[in-house]
C-alpha cells in the first residue's frame, strides 16, 4: 500500500487523542459508582446520608453500653476514647461526637485533643469547630442540616435495647439480651450432656449416682432497657469527606468530567470509529514508502525484540515509580498523568510499529535473542550430529542404535546424579524430561519418515509418479533411499509417457491409414457395382465379380471397425447421455437379429423384470454394444443351441448377462479375448475383424458401466453393469 505521510503523521496524533476520550470515559463509568456519593454535592441532604448517618449514631451507641475497656475518669464520668469515623460508613470530614450514657456515667467519644478534657471541654471544643451541629437532648433533635431534623421522627424508635448486667467472679459485664439468651442455652445444653455423660458413666461401673451442685458461678442482676432518652449526643460534622491525596483527585477528576457527561458518551462511539480506521490503516501502511513495495527496517527494527520490551518495560516502570513515590501539588500531579500517557503511547507505538514491520518483512521470529540463541544451539548440535555420524560412519544401523541408546541412559544418570549432589534434583528431572521428549521426537521424525516412504511407494504403485520426496524433510539416513525412490519415480514417469506417446502414435497411424484405405475402397466398391450391372455372360466373371463385392465390404467394415476402436479406446466419443430403457434395448436389438439367429437354429430365451429399468446412456452407443455382443453370438455359438440374456436390478444396479455355448474350443483367456484383432475362431475361417468385444468393453466404460467376460469350458458369458436412474 503506498504512504501518505502526511495521513499518517495525522493518525498517529489524533489516534492518542481518541484513545484517551476513550480512556476517560472508561475510567468515568467505573469510579462514577464507586464515588458517586462523593460527586455529587446533594448527598448531604439525601435519604441515604440520614440512614448511615443515624446507623453511626446507633453503632456508637451499642459500642458505649458495652464497651469494658480501659477508661480515663474524669470526676464521676468513665471516658472511652475511639477513633474518628469509627462506625460510620463514609469518612465524614471533622465528624466529632460526644455521647454520654447517663445512668452509669459513661462518655464515648473520638475528640482526642486537648488529652484529659473534661466533658464539658470536649462540648464546648464541638460547638466551636465549624461544621454543622447535632443536638440530641432528652430525645429530642436540634441541629443545622433541616434534613436530619425532618428525618429524625422516622430513626427515634430505633435507638432503645435491653441488655443483662452480669456478675461472674466479682467482675461485672454488660451483655446484650440475644446474646445471653443464647449463652444460657449453650450452658444448659453443655450441663445437660455433661450430666447424662457422668450418669452413663456411673451406670457402667456400677458405682452410686451422686446428686451435684447446680449452683452457678454467674449471677444476674436484672435486664435493662434503654432509650434515646438515656442519651445526651453532641455531634458535629462538615459536609466533606475525609479523602487520601489518590481518592481526592480522582473525585476532583470525577468532578470535572461531569460537566461534560453527556458530550463525553456521545463523543465516545466516534472517537471508537477513529481508533479502529486510524489503526487499521497504520497496520496496513506501516512499513512501506511511496515507490518502494518492499518493507523497509530501519536502525530500531534491528534491535532485538527483547530488547526493546525491556528498555520500554524499565522506562515505564520508572515512570510510574516516579509518580507515585515522589510528593507533586495536584496540579503537577494531573500533569504528571498527562505527560506520562503521552511517553507510554509513544514508546507502545515504538513496540506495535517494529512488531509489525518486522511480521510483515517476515523477520519477527529471526529478529529475537531466543531465535539468535535457538540458532547457536542448533549449530552446537549439528556439529555434534556431525561428529557422532563420522565415527560412527562404518558402523551398522543396529550397533548405532545400541551405541546411541547406552549414550542416552549414560547423559540421563549423569544429570540425575550431578544435580541430586548440588541438591537441586528436580532439575536434573526436568532436564531428563526435555532430553526424553527430544528423544521421542526423533523417533516419531524417523516412523513419519519411513510411513512417507510406503505411502509414495504405494502411489508409484497405483501409477501415480508425479510425487517426489524431498531430502529435506528426512533424516540423513534416508538420503540413499529417496534417491532411489526418486529415480524409479522418474523411470516410471518417462516409461508412462513413453507408453502414452506410443499409443498415441498408434491412434493417429490407425486413424491416417484408415482414412488412406477408405478412399480408394469406396471406389473399388462402386466399380464393382458397375460391374455388375453390365450384362456379363461369362459365369467365371460373375463369380469372380461376386468374391470381389464380399471381400471389398468386409474390408469396409473392417476399417469401420478400426476406426470406431481407436476413438473408443482414445475417449474421443461425444455421448449424448439419456435416460434409457435397457429391456425395450435388448427387444429390439433381439428383433433386428431374429433371423440371424434362425439361420443357425439358435434358441434365444430373453428374461427381463416385470419393471422397467432405466440407465443413463447413449442410445446410439448403447445398441453398438448390444449389437457387437449379438453379432458374435449369430458367428460363434453352436448350432442348435440355446442363448440366455438375463436383465436384473439389484441394489440400484441394473445389470445384463448374456450367456451361450461356444461352436469351437475356447482355448484362450478372457483378457486375452479383448484385446484387438484377437477371435474366438483360431482357423480365422469366419467373417470378424477381432474387434467387436474391444469395442464394446471401451463404449461401456466411457458411459460409466462395467463390461467384464467370464469363461468356464466351452460357456462364453458377458456382464454389463449400470447404475440405475
Amino acid at each position: 500500500m503506498k504512504e501518505s505521510r502526511a495521513l499518517k503523521i495525522l493518525s498517529y496524533i489524533i489516534l492518542p487523542i481518541a484513545l484517551g476520550i476513550i480512556i476517560i470515559a472508561i475510567l468515568y463509568g467505573n469510579f462514577s459508582e464507586v464515588y458517586e456519593d462523593k460527586v455529587d454535592n446533594q448527598y448531604f441532604k439525601s435519604d441515604k446520608f440520614v440512614s448511615r448517618y443515624m446507623s453511626g449514631v446507633n453503632l456508637n451507641i451499642k459500642s458505649l453500653i458495652y464497651n469494658q475497656n480501659d477508661a480515663s475518669v474524669y470526676g464521676d464520668m468513665r471516658i472511652y476514647y475511639q477513633d474518628n469515623n469509627a462506625y460510620w460508613e463514609d469518612k465524614i470530614k471533622d465528624n466529632y461526637y460526644v455521647i454520654i450514657y447517663k445512668p452509669t456515667n459513661k462518655v464515648l467519644t473520638n475528640v482526642g485533643y486537648p488529652a484529659n478534657s473534661s466533658v464539658e471541654e470536649m462540648k464546648k471544643y464541638i460547638q466551636n469547630i465549624e461544621g454543622k451541629k447535632v443536638k440530641i437532648i432528652d430525645g429530642e433533635l436540634e441541629s443545622d442540616s433541616d434534613i436530619l431534623r425532618n428525618k429524625w421522627i422516622d430513626y427515634k424508635n430505633s435507638f432503645k435495647g435491653e441488655y443483662y448486667v452480669q456478675v461472674q467472679n466479682g467482675s461485672l459485664s454488660y451483655i446484650e439480651k440475644s446474646a445471653r439468651e443464647q449463652y444460657m442455652l449453650d450452658e444448659m445444653s453443655k450441663r445437660l450432656n455433661e450430666a447424662l455423660d457422668n450418669i452413663n458413666s456411673k451406670l457402667k461401673t456400677a458405682e452410686p449416682i451422686e446428686e451435684e451442685s447446680t449452683e452457678s458461678e454467674v449471677t444476674i442482676n436484672s435486664l435493662v432497657e434503654y432509650s434515646i432518652n438515656d442519651f445526651d449526643i453532641y455531634m458535629t460534622y462538615k459536609e466533606e469527606f475525609e479523602l487520601d491525596d489518590s481518592n481526592e483527585l480522582i473525585v476532583m477528576f470525577l468532578k470535572i468530567i461531569k460537566t461534560y457527561e453527556n458530550a463525553l458518551f456521545i463523543t465516545v462511539p466516534i472517537c471508537g470509529l477513529i481508533v479502529m480506521l486510524c489503526g487499521i490503516y497504520l497496520i496496513i501502511s506501516i512499513g512501506y514508502k511511496k515507490g518502494n513495495k518492499n518493507v523497509e527496517l530501519n536502525d530500531i527494527d534491528k534491535i532485538p525484540l527483547e530488547i526493546i520490551l525491556a528498555v520500554v518495560f524499565i522506562a515505564l516502570f520508572v515512570a510510574v515509580a516516579f509518580i507515585v513515590e515522589v510528593p507533586m501539588t495536584k496540579k503537577v500531579y494531573i500533569s504528571g498523568i498527562v505527560t506520562f500517557y503521552f511517553v507510554a503511547y509513544v514508546l507502545l507505538a515504538v513496540v506495535v510499529t517494529t512488531i509489525i514491520k518486522r511480521i510483515k518483512a517476515k523477520v519477527f521470529m529471526k529478529s529475537t535473542l531466543c531465535y539468535r540463541l535457538y540458532k547457536i544451539i542448533e549449530k552446537c548440535c549439528e556439529k555434534v550430529k556431525t561428529v557422532f555420524e563420522t565415527l560412527t560412519e562404518q558402523m551398522s544401523e543396529t550397533l548405532k542404535l545400541g551405541l546411541f541408546g547406552i549414550s542416552y541412559i549414560a547423559i540421563m544418570i549423569n544429570f540425575l546424579i550431578f544435580f541430586a549432589t548440588e541438591d537441586n534434583i528436580e532439575l536434573g528431572i526436568f532436564i531428563d524430561i526435555i532430553l526424553t521428549l527430544a528423544l521421542f521426537y526423533a523417533v516419531v521424525k524417523r516412523i513419519n519418515g519411513f510411513k512417507r516412504i510406503e505411502e509414495q511407494l504405494k502411489k508409484i504403485y497405483e501409477g501415480d509418479t508425479e510425487g517426489r520426496l524431498s531430502k529435506e524433510d528426512f533424516s540423513k539416513e534416508f538420503e540413499k533411499t529417496i534417491d532411489y525412490i526418486n529415480d524409479i519415480s522418474n523411470g516410471f514417469e518417462r516409461a508412462v509417457e513413453e507408453g502414452v506417446k506410443s499409443e498415441r502414435l498408434k491412434t493417429e497411424l490407425i486413424t491416417n491409414v484408415s482414412h488412406d484405405i477408405k478412399t480408394p475402397l469406396t471406389s473399388i466398391i462402386n466399380y464393382v457395382d458397375l460391374i455388375k450391372r453390365e450384362n456379363i455372360e461369362n459365369e467365371k466373371v460373375k463369380e469372380y465379380v461376386e468374391i470381389l463385392e464380399n471381400k471389398s465390404h468386409r474390408l469396409k467394415r473392417l476399417t469401420e471397425d478400426l476406426v470406431e476402436a481407436s476413438k473408443a479406446s482414445s475417449g474421443n466419443v461425444k455421448l449424448n447421455l439419456e435416460k434409457l430403457n435397457l429391456g425395450e434395448l435388448i427387444n429390439q436389438t433381439t428383433g433386428e437379429f431374429e433371423d440371424r439367429f434362425k439361420a443357425r437354429n439358435l434358441n434365444v430365451i430373453v428374461n427381463l423384470p416385470k419393471e422397467d429399468i432405466f440407465i443413463n446412456a447413449d442410445s446410439r452407443y448403447m445398441y453398438r454394444v448390444i449389437e457387437n455382443l449379438f453379432g458374435n453370438i449369430s458367428k460363434y455359438a453352436l448350432e442348435s443351441s440355446r442363448v440366455y440374456i438375463d436383465i436384473n436390478k439389484n441394489y440400484g444396479t441394473a445389470k445384463v448377462e448374456i450367456k451361450n455355448i461356444s461352436d469351437s474350443k475356447l482355448n484362450i483367456s478372457a483378457d486375452e479375448l479383448m484385446q484387438r484383432f484377437v477371435r474366438g475362431d483360431k482357423s480365422r475361417t469366419t467373417e470378424g475383424s477381432g474387434l467387436g468385444l474391444s469395442i464394446s468393453k471401451s463404449l461401456t466404460e466411457l458411459q460409466g458401466g462395467k463390461f467384464n467376460i467370464y469363461i468356464d469350458g466351452d460357456l462364453f458369458k458377458v456382464n454389463l453393469e449400470f447404475e440405475c436412474m
